[in-house]
């Protein structure tokens, strides 16, 4: 779940650099309620509202 202002406008920032179908109006409504105290964000719902591409992590092991 997403909650911290910082991290939600993070990910908006990133969303707009790296994905050409990014919908930032939509994220908009997130950003405006991200901080407050009964608010929430799961990834699938950010995904699913903004066309998110979201960030992908790999690890490889290297021992």
């Amino acid at each position: 779940m997403l909650r911290n202002r910082d991290v939600i406008e993070f990910l908006g920032l990133w969303e707009r650099l790296h994905n050409p179908d990014f919908k930032p109006l939509e994220f908009e409504g997130f950003k405006k309620q991200a901080g407050a105290n009964a608010f929430t964000l799961s990834q699938k719902k950010r995904i699913e509202a903004t066309d998110a591409i979201g960030i992908v992590l790999k690890f490889t092991n290297t021992i």
